[in-house]
């Protein structure tokens, strides 16, 4: 896949259309908070529509991998 797209891409959307139904992408025309997913399911029982498991479970990420938030962590890290 290209770093840089100029034009129309099938494989790009394609791509975008899968993640997004991944993690049952609610879309909305808001600003801030339109749309999301969370990161990880830590501390939410039965949480399924997290970018953390979505990984897993459909893109073949290892089981142990963790969901982490930038927030938590400075630029240096």
């Amino acid at each position: 896949m290209p770093n840089t797209v100029s034009s129309s891409n099938n494989a790009v959307a394609t791509l975008m259309y899968h993640c997004g139904v991944s993690v049952d992408m609610d879309y909305g025309p808001s600003k801030t908070g339109g749309s999301g997913a969370m990161v990880t399911c830590s501390g939410y029982p039965n949480c399924y529509a997290s970018a953390e498991d979505a990984l897993k479970t459909y893109f073949g990420y290892k089981s142990t991998l963790q969901g982490v938030y930038k927030d938590d962590y400075t630029n240096t890290n």
